[in-house]
């Protein structure tokens, strides 16, 4: 009995650690190439009210390519709170009222985000 309890316990392990492996990996595929993320760039601390400002979505692949994937149509762009900053399609943000936001582009299963200040 004590085999037994000692093989369980070493197969439960093993598929654990198995499992927590794999869940960091990326799946996501684009184009045939297997992607190992995504950059918002480039890394901005403050906007000021009323500006606008171009951020850039990089698909970032496992071969070393990259991609601007800043205007493609699988790519969605967000803001944590439309009140402050407000963002396009292609990630040109408008900067509306003082406060902390976050923009973040996500593609393929792979997300980014960077957050600034609004300033007066």
């Amino acid at each position: 009995m004590k085999l037994y309890q000692s093989l369980l316990a070493t197969f439960i392990f093993a598929t654990l650690s198995v499992s927590v492996g794999c869940a960091s990996t990326s799946d996501a595929v684009d184009d045939g190439k297997a992607m190992s993320g995504i950059v918002v760039t480039p890394d901005k601390d403050t906007l000021t009210t009323g500006t606008t400002f171009q951020f850039v979505a990089t698909a970032q692949y496992a071969d070393g390519t990259t991609k601007d994937v800043s205007s493609d149509r699988d790519t969605l762009w967000n803001t944590s709170d439309p009140t402050l900053a407000t963002i396009s399609d292609t990630g040109l943000v408008t900067a509306l009222a003082v406060g902390v936001v976050a923009i973040s582009a996500t593609y393929n299963t792979e997300k980014d985000e960077e957050t600034f200040a609004v300033t007066p």
